[in-house]
């Protein structure tokens, strides 16, 4: 049974896939970038199924829009001037992390809602862009994921030793 937080971020999830839908001649065209069919498609609006992150990345491509912005409704956080981020192809680093995330989560046996995937992704790209002596180089940021996925992994590890240490604060 989904909770309430996941059941509004699918429907903010699918407010913004609409909305990048609407942006296409027809619903079909917008389909086909996201490498779905109209019905699906139509069920990623309704917030009614999974969207998968490659379909998202497809689709924020097609539409030139920020893929930070359409999985979780705010652009990347980083540290260096905002009007780079048009100039990086922040939908492939972001899918990579996306999947890195959850492969660290899934190999740590912690389950994650998707509300909390999404923000995971944000927070860690913005640890990435920190991290990068150059963010604007993408062989950089590449170079620099097996740097993150320890880190997760170290976290999640520390979390798991000492249950109630691992969570971020609120502020």
């Amino acid at each position: 049974m989904e909770t309430e937080e996941q059941q509004s971020f699918r429907r903010e999830l699918g407010a913004r896939i609409g909305k990048i839908a609407g942006r296409f001649p027809t619903k079909g065209e917008a389909a086909a970038a996201a490498g779905v069919s109209v019905e699906q498609l139509n069920k990623w609006i309704a917030g009614t199924v999974k969207v998968p992150a490659d379909g998202l990345k497809s689709l924020a491509n097609a539409a030139n829009v920020d893929f930070s912005w359409l999985v979780a409704g705010e652009a990347a956080s980083t540290d260096v001037d905002s009007g780079f981020i048009a100039s990086v192809d922040i939908s492939i680093i972001g899918v990579r992390v996306a999947d890195l995330v959850v492969e660290c989560y899934r190999r740590n046996g912690i389950k994650m809602p998707e509300a909390t995937l999404a923000r995971e992704v944000i927070a860690r790209l913005s640890q990435l862009y920190k991290k990068a002596d150059n963010p604007k180089d993408m062989e950089e940021l590449f170079s620099l994921l097996p740097w993150l996925e320890k880190a997760i992994d170290r976290e999640l590890g520390d979390a798991a030793a000492e249950p109630g240490t691992g969570k971020r604060s609120a502020s």
